[in-house]
């Protein structure tokens, strides 16, 4: 076999293996010359004589660093370099083409990577395609103007390439032309030219300027896609469409005007062009194509003209920085998610033909705060204003009919929506997580509930359901996900939560079969009536509801005398006093046993004595504004209530007015109180957590803490353990506490206090908190915080004074916006009862240098640490299982983040701008490094990525946006990885160095730690055939086995140590070897502060 069909068979060999990047049609193009003959040597070339009588190199076999091709060989005229001639030639670095060569075949110089130069003559007309394919050391090239026909691939994989010099006369350059050419920095396109191929410029990375001649007037299919440093480009005055995919992924790429001979933009066309800042569309376009502008997150402002016809889906998604928004009304065709997740979006004008809002519409636009839906709008797709975070009103025209799945799911704080009558259905999830909604009103056209529509409406408690309604889905309402929402979907009902509807109809089946309370339009009419009051009347439904009207004060009664008590005091479930009535009456309700939900109206004055004593099944009580007084007893043995909100003016609460109260768990007393009786909390086994404000002047005997059980040797009362007091500093509530030996904390003058917890949970009055002068915010109580939109908790008004926040025990989660933007905040403490750190839960908190995140957390939300440009250090505990986009996106004082092993994804731009983080440990659970995770992160050098990743995104790391804006690779960046990983793929196509370890595998024990004080507990998983497991620590450069455990053991817990960093590893001994492979690779850091 000759040495050209092995030269070729080699070529095929690397095409195969995926050495080059080929488009369709290079196996066609690839073939030994039919009609050619080998005919001799010459010098260290062999040649062909082809049927003009020129010459045809066919191979060149010496060992030169510098080569002329000759221009006559024997006379005869060589005029062409042959497929392969060059192919693999190690040590030749310059070649010069003499005069009089025509044509240089395919793959002519394939992988010479030591060539660096190659003079092509004015006589060349052809350069084929693959010509020059993978010349990796190749750095310049000149195309004369003799070049008629530029091939396809011809200069694809030259990564040294930096310039390439067109004269006049080329028509064309071939698909793929320079594909990949990664260092090439500028080109100029000369006006002969009339067509540029697809992908020709594609993956150019370092190119940064080009010059486009007005003879071309179509911009390819990703023609330069991926030329990330490309910051300005002049497009052709006589331009007529921009193609698909065409500046995808020019990330530097700043503004862009395009011409008005322009009339279509392709599809992706400047998609991921995050610095783009300013598009002029002119009036000539007529169509913008789906995800166009798609992640343009620096486009401001955009204006479409007249001349559109049609939007694309996606066009202008995740284009956070747009604000407002016209479509003109020339769109007739407007497509799906066309601003979903714009961010900045706050208001849009859609054409009045439009008749559809498309799925995905207007999708996580957090900053849309109302939006009137157009009257020529029929239908509202699926999901069109889910995770819109800030929407609190909507108003829906009666022109629609039907409203898809997911429609307004995640409006966290949406409070009522008006249906019209106009649809006939409540799609699935169409309010899912609508955790705000209280009110909803079901039109009578409604005939189907799709199942889990208004799911996770936690502070909705009761809804009515018209007859028309003859199907209601699984979940529709009533329920919300539990604690284990990432893993079980476990599903809880919302407390008390009611339907109320005719009998024998679709609501009343729903709510017997999913238990939940119905009350039947036929049970409201009165059952009996009479008067309470001079000028009060009562009336009893049938539902069990008792209701108080009229004006003035109620009638004082002795026990059990109240003249609704003997014929209904198991009969009345809830009791409503209406606006006018100035005071409940002595023993009221005394002894009404199943009462549990008590309505009373802003007008009271006095709650009097034993007003509502004995009522066991009340769980929680809103006591309005209007009160002065509770008097003695007034709502002693209610064993069930659990919470109660007192509000700011109250002045007086009695003596014993809580005893008994067995199940309140924690109260705040308002500033308006200066007198607490005796024994007035006595027998609460409950309460937990009290705060007392210096307005109170007197706490009576025992008031707080204490049960009448006597200690046997003292005959002392004894007193419960475990409470906690919150109490001004030198105050009587601080002299009580001392007094009587109870743990406090001792704070300045409250300056603000309420409730903050879900409604769905004792109306949120379950979790209270208070601010005093000093900046100390405490929540504190059991259950689950409330979420809110930025700027809008109840202490935001003073976030500029707050400087520490304690979180007490038995609160569950860190609520949406909790601390937005409480940039004084520089201490938190929070209880190990909290789960989750919400959205934006400390976004903006400026001036938070540390934070110590408890155990007990396994999520951090998105946006949960945004900018906290103070923020050094951070502990994410082993049980954190996600970790949200954007958590910690401008952190720009972290240094170092290890990343536990319960985590699968690193969400895009997690760790975004954090510009001196410069040490990053990735666990090997992590399957998946999206886009933009670590860029900007300038000083972060090297990273290793296990062989559990499968997929790595765009700018995932590697990258930095200096000040001119401009995207630059980090200097020296390394990606250490297994061989053939997700991590050598992602190194390779942005051009990073990698260095290779041993793939991981299933012998290595997957590995969490917990540090609790000076130790540290280790736990991994079973290594299949593990006979024992090594655990050694890294000290005085070298690996040090410190303990030895069976192999059926998989944790392990270390005596107390000093405090410092250790290197550890965990390695398994299987047949009789142990296993150390790739050791330094899968070593972590154990941190004992």
């Amino acid at each position: 076999m000759n040495k050209r069909l092995l030269s070729g068979l080699a070529a095929l060999a690397v095409v195969f293996s995926g050495a080059g990047t080929l488009p369709a049609g290079t196996f066609e193009s690839f073939s030994l010359r039919a009609n050619a003959e080998i005919f001799g040597k010459y010098a260290d070339f062999t040649y062909t004589i082809l049927d003009d009588g020129s010459i045809e190199l066919i191979q060149y076999y010496g060992t030169a660093e510098k080569v002329t091709v000759p221009s006559v060989i024997d006379g005869k005229a060589v005029t062409s370099i042959g497929a392969h001639t060059f192919y693999q030639c190690p040590k030749l670095k310059s070649v010069t083409i003499s005069a009089g060569v025509k044509r240089i075949d395919t793959y002519a110089f394939l992988e010479s990577s030591g060539v660096e130069s190659v003079t092509i003559p004015n006589t060349v007309e052809t350069i084929s395609d693959n010509a020059f394919l993978n010349c990796t050391g190749l750095k310049s090239i000149t195309i004369p103007n003799s070049v008629t026909h530029f091939g396809n691939n011809a200069f694809d994989g030259c990564t040294s390439l930096e310039t390439v010099i067109f004269a006049d006369g080329l028509t064309q350059i071939g698909e793929y032309a320079f594909y990949q050419c990664r260092s090439l920095v500028n080109v100029t396109i000369p006006d002969s030219i009339t067509n540029i191929g697809i992908r020709a410029f594609s993956d150019c990375s370092s190119l940064t300027d080009i010059t486009i001649s007005d003879s071309v007037t179509t911009i390819n299919n990703r023609v330069f896609e991926g030329c990330k440093a490309l910051t300005s480009v002049k497009l052709p005055d006589n331009l007529i469409s921009i193609d698909e995919y065409a500046f995808k992924d020019c990330s530097s790429l700043k503004d862009v005007t395009i011409p008005d001979s322009v009339t279509s933009i392709g599809n992706y066309a400047f998609s991921g062009c995050t610095n783009l800042k300013d598009v002029t569309i002119p009036n000539s376009v007529t169509k913008i194509g789906d995800d166009a502008f798609r992640g343009c997150e620096s486009l401001e402002d955009i204006t479409v003209p007249d001349s559109v016809t049609s939007i694309g889906s996606c066009a202008f998604e995740y284009c956070s920085k747009i604000k407002s928004f016209t479509v003109p009304d020339s769109v007739t065709s407007f497509g799906n998610a066309v601003f979903y997740g714009c961010t900045s979006l706050t208001d849009v004008k859609l054409p009045d033909g439009l008749t559809k809002l498309g799925n995905y519409m207007f999708g996580r636009c957090e900053s849309l705060e109302s939006y009137t839906i157009p009257d020529s709008i029929t239908s509202i797709g699926e999901g069109a204003f889910k995770e819109c975070t800030n929407l609190a009103s909507i108003t829906i025209p009666d022109t629609v009919t039907s409203i898809g799945e997911s429609a307004f799911e995640g409006c966290i704080i949406l409070t009522d929506v008006k249906l019209p009558n106009s649809i006939t259905s409540i799609s699935s999830d169409e309010f899912y997580g609508c955790t705000s909604l209280t009110d909803i009103t079901i039109p009578e056209s409604v005939t189907e509930i799709g199942s889990s529509a208004f799911e996770k409406c936690t502070s909705l408690i009761s809804v009515s359901v018209p007859d028309s309604v003859t199907t209601i889905g699984k979940n529709a309402f009533g329920y919300y996900r539990g604690d284990d929402y990432y893993h079980n979907y476990t599903y809880k009902k919302v407390d008390g939560f009611t339907i109320i509807g005719s009998t024998d109809t679709a609501a009343e089946t729903y709510a017997n079969e999913n238990g939940l309370k119905f009350i039947s339009l036929e049970s409201l009419k009165p059952i009996d009536e009479g008067t309470c009051g001079k000028n009060l009347t009562w009336s009893l439904t049938r539902d069990g509801t008792l209701y108080i009207s009229g004006m003035g004060d109620m009638t004082d009664y002795a026990t059990r005398n109240a003249p609704w008590y003997y014929k209904y005091y198991k009969d009345i479930k809830g009791v409503v006093i209406g606006d006018g009535v100035t005071s409940i009456g002595k023993c009221a309700f005394t002894g009404c046993v199943n009462l549990t939900d008590v309505k009373l109206l802003g007008s009271i004055k006095f709650i009097s004595e034993m007003a509502f004593a004995g009522c066991n099944n009340l769980e929680s009580i809103a006591i309005p504004d209007s009160v002065l007084s509770i008097d003695d007893y007034a709502f002693a043995s209610c064993t069930s209530l659990t919470d109660i909100k007192f509000p700011d003016s109250v002045e007086y609460i009695g003596g014993n007015a809580f005893e008994s109260c067995t199940s309140l768990k924690s109260i705040v007393i308002p500033n308006s109180v200066t007198l607490i009786g005796d024994h007035a909390f006595n027998l609460c086994e409950s309460l937990k957590y009290i705060t007392v404000p210096a307005s109170v002047k007197k706490i009576g005997e025992k008031a707080f803490g204490y049960h009448y059980i006597a200690d046997m040797d003292t005959g002392n009362d004894f007193k419960y353990d475990n409470i906690s007091f919150y109490v001004g500093k030198d105050t009587a509530a601080e002299k009580y506490a001392k007094d009587n030996g109870f743990e406090f904390i001792a704070h300045g003058n409250i300056v603000g206090s309420g409730y903050c917890g879900v409604y769905s949970e004792n109306k949120g009055e379950n979790i209270t908190w208070t601010l005093d002068s000093e900046g100390t915010l405490i929540i504190c109580g059991k259950g689950t915080m409330a979420d809110y939109r930025s700027e809008e908790t109840p202490w935001f008004d003073s976030c500029d004074d707050i400087k520490k926040v304690v979180v007490a025990g038995g609160v569950k989660n860190i609520g949406n916006h909790a601390f937005y933007k409480c940039n004084k905040l520089a201490e938190v403490k929070l209880s190990d009862s909290v789960k989750t750190i919400g959205p934006y839960a400390f976004c903006f908190c400026y001036d938070l240098e540390s934070i110590y995140i408890p155990h007990s957390v396994d999520t951090i939300s998105s946006y949960a640490f945004q900018d906290c440009i103070k923020l050094k250090e951070i502990n994410v505990p082993d049980r954190v299982d996600f970790i949200g986009r954007n958590a910690f996106y401008g952190c720009t004082s972290l240094t170092s983040i290890t990343i536990p092993n319960a985590v699968e994804t690193i969400w895009e731009y997690t760790f975004y701008k954090c510009t001196n983080l410069s040490s990053v440990t990735i666990s090997n659970s992590v399957t998946s490094i999206c886009r933009n995770a670590f860029d900007n992160c300038p000083k972060l050098k090297s990273v290793t990525v296990h062989d559990s990743v499968k997929s790595i995104t765009f700018n995932a790391f590697g990258y930095y946006t200096d000040k001119s804006y401009i995207t630059k690779k980090v200097e020296g960046f390394t990606i250490k990885g297994g061989k053939g990983s997700a991590a050598e793929e992602y190194a390779l196509d942005n051009g990073f160095k990698f260095i290779a370890f041993d793939g991981d595998a299933n012998r290595y024990p997957v590995v969490s730690s917990e540090v609790r004080g000076r130790q540290f507990r280790l736990k991994w998983t079973a290594v299949a055939g593990a006979e024992k497991y090594g655990i050694a620590v890294y000290q005085a450069g070298k690996w040090r086995v410190k303990v030895q455990v069976d192999g059926n053991v998989t944790s392990y817990t270390s005596p107390k140590v000093e405090t410092g960093n250790y290197k550890v590893v965990i390695c398994a001994k299987v047949n009789g070897k142990w296993d150390t492979g790739s050791i330094n690779q899968r070593a972590f850091t154990v941190k004992i502060a």
